[in-house]
C-alpha cells in the first residue's frame, strides 16, 4: 500500500464515518425515519463508497512520481466524488421520493464515465511517453557512456569532441538507423577497451564520428 492510497484511505474512512454519524443521528433525533427510501439510499451510498475505494486502489497501484503527475485529474476527481457523495447522500436520506435514487444513479454514471475517460487519457499519455523514451534511449545511453569517459580521461581531446557531437545529435531513433546504432555501440565498446589498455583511440573515434554523422543524415531523410 503506497502513501497516496494511505492518505486517500484516511480521508475515505473519515467521510464514511461522518456519513454514518449524520444518517443515524438525524434519524434518532426525529428528523428522518428508517423507511425503505432511507435504506435504499444508505446502502447505495455504502456501495458507491466501496466502488470508489477500489477504483482509487487500482488507480494508485504501483504509481511513480511520473505517473502521479499523469493521474492528478484522476485523483482529484476521486476526492471530489467522495465529497459529492457525502453531501448529496446525507440530504437524500431524509427524502421519501423515489426520484432521489434515480438522481444518485445518474451521478454515479456521470462519475463512472469521467473516471473511464480520465483513465483512458492517462493510459494514452503513458503509452506515448514510453514510446518516446524507447526512441530516445539510444542517444541518452551513449551520451552517458561517453560523458563518463570524458570525466575519467580529461586529457583525451578526442573524447570531448565526440561527446559534443553525440550530445547535439538527433535524439529520436527509427527503424532505418538501427543497424548504424548497433555499429556505433560496438565501436564505443571498443573505444572503452582501448582507453582501458591505454592505446591510441584516434582511428576508432573518427569511425564513431562518421557513423554518428551517417545516422543523423539518415534521420533527416
Amino acid at each position: 500500500m503506497n502513501k497516496y492510497f494511505k492518505n486517500y484511505l484516511i480521508i475515505w474512512a473519515i467521510l464514511l464515518v461522518l456519513f454514518n454519524v449524520i444518517a443515524f443521528t438525524f434519524v434518532l433525533a426525529g428528523v428522518g425515519s428508517f423507511n425503505m427510501s432511507f435504506f435504499l439510499v444508505y446502502f447505495y451510498t455504502l456501495v458507491a463508497f466501496l466502488v470508489q475505494l477500489v477504483v482509487m486502489y487500482y488507480g494508485t497501484k504501483n504509481i511513480t512520481k511520473e505517473k502521479l503527475f499523469y493521474n492528478m485529474s484522476y485523483i482529484e476527481l476521486s476526492y471530489t466524488m467522495l465529497i459529492i457523495m457525502l453531501l448529496f447522500s446525507s440530504v437524500y436520506l431524509f427524502f421519501t421520493k423515489w426520484f432521489i435514487l434515480l438522481i444518485s444513479c445518474i451521478i454515479l454514471a456521470i462519475y463512472t464515465i469521467k473516471i473511464i475517460k480520465a483513465y483512458t487519457a492517462v493510459d494514452i499519455v503513458s503509452n506515448i511517453d514510453n514510446k518516446v523514451k524507447e526512441k530516445t534511449s539510444f542517444i541518452k545511453n551513449i551520451t552517458i557512456d561517453i560523458e563518463t569517459l570524458v570525466k575519467n580521461n580529461k586529457e583525451i581531446t578526442e573524447l570531448k569532441e565526440l561527446y559534443e557531437l553525440v550530445r547535439y545529435s538527433n535524439p529520436v531513433s527509427n527503424e532505418n538507423v538501427l543497424n548504424i546504432e548497433q555499429e556505433i555501440k560496438l565501436n564505443i565498446d571498443k573505444l572503452e577497451e582501448l582507453i582501458e589498455n591505454k592505446k591510441d583511440i584516434k582511428e576508432i573515434s573518427n569511425n564513431i564520428k562518421k557513423l554518428i554523422n551517417k545516422r543523423n543524415n539518415e534521420l533527416k531523410k
